[in-house]
């Protein structure tokens, strides 16, 4: 019989002192003394996570909220939930004192002096929060500074929340938030009543938009570097998930596509995908000085043959490299760390090439014109995403990344979801693209049907916001929800209105849109 059992045989459980509890308290204060304010002010322990939950929901008397200055704070918008790295919540709008109001981030802590403890004071990535919010606060100091040694004014949560703070956090689902927040449902929410099917038909009209858009961008490229350019690029782009977008498309202007196309011309698929890796890492800044003696033999010869490539080919760019300040790693998963992507990259222009993406392009064009069955054009898109798909060759086939353990066998370069990503975020809109460029008004009617069948992509961050926000709940709109033009068009209309409403969603007039459905006057702009 265990040291926890009862009389009785059964297991007798401390709910005050469990072990869960004092590794919870270790946890959340690392030992250390706490203040006397907290035990003044009826403190108990608490997770940050819950005081974020309060602050999304503004569970407090708004008219008690100041800066430890005493000056007033009014919050128009408590801004919309960061799941990556950096502050807390992301263009927040507030008002201190009689000055003007700011759109900008805002950092939730249990204690004021979290501020300095993680670190924020000395983390660029901070530098621009307006507020630090507390639920008490622990520092003499009315303030604190960012990186700049520029004063960021503080606010104290505690006294300005009117019920006990255990009830708050037993009504609060912290483990579901943002999502199960009430704040996120919206008027839109009251409006969709009964409409759902004019969600469904405006929905698809704002995901059709949407699509437009990238072609737009894409066009206007076009009116500065050829098509095979533009790409070039936009597959690059697309390497990179959100935080390295923009670095893998300067990269991809290091390594030009001509530099590309020559490497595929002169050399064998599998050695120009290794020159590719040597141009793109060399490019990067995130490959340079690697002491090759400290790691494994595979590892060693694989560094040794990149570096032999780099030093034979830089000298066919040309310009600026990039820098590892460039690239983040923070909220990456290691399978998409930036060299892998780009070993990513190297593999799939190795295999395709650039005039063979271009080729397959034309031909899924010339396939959905022909073939106008939402069916075909599912075996259609199913083709293009094994097509697009790269499986883990050479090195990368036992590694996630160089100097890694080795794995008995490693994931896909480019998995079936990112290559589905791809087909829907990169090769039809250029096809799109094309299409105006060529004035097919054909293909794009048939380029727009294909998106309407498309299965939807892994949940972005916005659709579950705005599933909140239109649907009322976490499963919202779950039938209207299986195609990806329905979740581009939520994106959309987030963008369109939400993000342009932040004062207040009672001002939005998207629940106009919803009311109108079918009757919206397509050719005669908005409702008055």
């Amino acid at each position: 019989m265990g040291p926890n059992s009862g009389a009785n045989g059964g297991l007798a459980m401390d709910f005050e002192k469990s072990r869960y509890y004092e590794i919870r308290e270790k946890l959340l204060f690392v030992s250390e003394a706490r203040p006397e304010a907290y035990m003044t002010r009826k403190y108990v322990p608490i997770p940050e996570r819950l005081v974020r939950c309060i602050w999304y929901d503004q569970r407090f008397n708004k008219k008690k909220l100041f800066t430890m200055d005493g000056l007033p704070v009014k919050v128009f918008s408590q801004g919309e939930w960061n799941m990556t790295g950096g502050p807390d919540f992301l263009e927040a709008l507030v008002q201190i004192g009689d000055a003007d109001p700011v759109k900008a981030p805002v950092e939730i802590h249990v204690r004021s002096s979290d501020w300095h403890r993680h670190g924020h004071h000395a983390n660029s990535e901070f530098r621009d929060v307006a507020l630090n919010v507390s639920m008490w606060h622990d520092d003499p100091r009315t303030v604190v500074y960012n990186d700049l040694n520029e004063p960021i004014a503080q606010v104290e949560l505690c006294g300005a929340i009117e019920e006990e703070l255990l009830d708050v956090a037993s009504e609060i689902d912290m483990e579901n938030y943002p999502f199960a927040s009430s704040s996120r449902v919206g008027f839109c929410h009251k409006a969709m009543n009964g409409r759902e099917a004019n969600a469904a038909f405006v929905l698809e009209l704002a995901g059709q938009e949407r699509l437009l858009g990238k072609a737009r961008r894409y066009w206007r490229e076009l009116l500065r570097r050829p098509f095979a350019d533009v790409m070039y690029r936009a597959v690059m782009e697309s390497m990179g998930y959100r935080p390295n977008k923009q670095a893998f498309r300067r990269l991809a202007a290091c390594v030009p596509v001509e530099v590309v196309r020559s490497v595929e011309r002169d050399a064998p698929p599998e050695q120009s995908a290794l020159i590719l890796q040597a141009l793109f890492f060399g490019a990067s800044g995130l490959f340079s000085n690697v002491p090759v003696d400290a790691l494994d033999r595979e590892t060693a010869d694989y560094c040794r043959e990149l570096a032999a490539h780099w030093a034979a080919n830089e000298k066919t760019l040309a310009g600026s490299f990039l820098h590892k300040k460039d690239w983040t790693h923070r909220g990456v998963r290691p399978a998409n760390f930036p060299l892998r992507r780009m070993a990513a990259a190297a593999h799939l222009w190795a295999r395709l090439g650039v005039r063979g993406m271009e080729r397959r392009i034309i031909t899924l064009g010339e396939q959905i014109k022909r073939e106008r069955d939402p069916e075909a054009h599912r075996k259609i898109l199913s083709s293009l995403v094994e097509d697009l798909q790269q499986p883990a060759e050479g090195y990368w086939k036992r590694r996630i990344n160089p100097g890694g353990a080795a794995m008995e066998s490693a994931p896909s370069l480019i998995g079936k979801s990112h290559a589905l990503s791809m087909a829907l975020n990169v090769i039809l809109p250029l096809l799109v693209c094309r299409a105006g460029r060529q004035g097919d008004a054909e293909l794009r009617e048939a380029a727009l049907q294909f998106f309407a069948s498309a299965p939807r992509l892994d949940q972005h961050q916005i659709t579950r916001i705005m599933r909140y926000r239109l649907f009322g709940d976490m499963n919202g709109g779950r039938e209207l929800l299986r195609r990806e033009i329905i979740q581009q068009g939520l994106i959309q209309v987030f963008f369109d209105f939400c993000d342009e409403n932040v004062r207040d969603c009672a001002r939005c007039r998207f629940p106009e849109l919803l009311r109108l459905g079918p009757e919206l006057p397509l050719g005669g702009g908005a409702p008055d």
